[in-house]
């Protein structure tokens, strides 16, 4: 009887220092610090791991909180160096659809907006339904605005399918166009 009872603490102990070594492995990072000492200062006032064990992961835990850190800083510089680098090459813009030059003295943005309905019906009957499902695009909202040399501001936008048939009566109207000189 007293080996049976031996084996399953003994089984109970490995089970939860194998439990504890998972925990502190796959934890997110912010339980690196207090989280994980105090998981193992639970485990070893319980007697589930020894003193050296204990050591070893504390010691872990404040070299993986490191080296955290370290990397984080490390990405954060290598960023900004890119980003540095690269100010000048031209980019899409930061603030929507489009793309400038490298010298920031010309750009173009997409705008836009759509306007859609959208029915489904269940149908009771295979085939008998008069319902059917639609997906349609009622009126859309599209355009361009920019700079051109810095002193050229422009911008123009249409609306399609504005009249209450929505985009199948293929009417287009101009609802804004214009360019302006500012020097």
């Amino acid at each position: 009887m007293k080996n049976s009872s031996t084996r399953t603490m003994t089984a109970k102990r490995i089970a939860v220092a194998v439990a504890a070594v998972c925990a502190t492995m796959s934890a997110p990072s912010f339980a690196a610090g207090k989280d994980v000492k105090a998981l193992m200062d639970l485990l070893l006032k319980k007697g589930v791991i020894t003193q050296q064990e204990y050591d070893q992961n504390i010691q872990a835990a404040v070299e993986n909180e490191a080296f955290r850190e370290k990397r984080l800083a490390d990405d954060v510089k290598n960023l900004n160096n890119i980003a540095i680098k690269n100010k000048d090459t031209g980019a899409v813009m930061k603030n929507g659809i489009g793309i400038q030059s490298p010298d920031g003295a010309n750009t173009l943005q997409l705008t836009g907006r759509l306007h859609m309905d959208g029915r489904q019906f269940s149908a009771t009957q295979v085939g008998t339904d008069p319902y059917q499902d639609v997906l349609q695009i009622r009126r859309a909202r599209l355009g361009i605005r920019g700079q051109f040399q810095k002193d050229y501001k422009y911008e123009i936008v249409g609306n399609y399918g504005a009249a209450n048939n929505g985009m199948s009566s293929g009417t287009t109207e101009i609802d804004v166009a214009y360019v302006d000189y500012a020097a």
